[in-house]
């Protein structure tokens, strides 16, 4: 799963993981770059290892997370701030090029958001 923009998930899971995979090449996970915005209790990335509906843990699966950007910091991920996105990015996150268009990170002149402005933001580095 990755570049994708998920938001406006209200008490949900932005993106959810279980291990249990009919097919054991489909073990294999990879969740990187996405923007997730949700509100309420549950985790914008929830990782579950084995099937939660059951609660046996397979321990089968690998799942890799990185350079993600959150509304909550979930699993691992770098937790975002509405300052860093031309927003607004709330409700249809409109910044007038239709929706989901808010989450068009700063000084960035392209549709969609670039994670890599907010993630050297976090690690101290200058955006470009």
């Amino acid at each position: 799963m990755r570049n994708n923009v998920v938001w406006a998930i209200d008490g949900g899971r932005g993106i959810r993981t279980t291990t249990t995979f009919a097919s054991a090449s489909a073990r294999e996970v990879v969740i990187e770059h996405n923007t997730i915005w949700t509100s309420g209790a549950a985790p914008s990335i929830a990782l579950d290892d084995g099937d939660e509906r059951t609660g046996i843990t397979d321990h089968l699966g690998h799942v890799t997370v990185r350079d993600n950007v959150t509304s909550d910091g979930a699993a691992g991920s770098i937790r975002g701030a509405s300052d860093d996105f031309v927003g607004p990015i709330e409700g249809s996150a409109d910044a007038g090029q239709g929706p989901g268009t808010g989450f068009r990170a700063k000084r960035y002149a392209g549709l969609g958001a670039d994670l890599d402005v907010v993630i050297k933001r976090s690690a101290g580095a200058a955006p470009r």
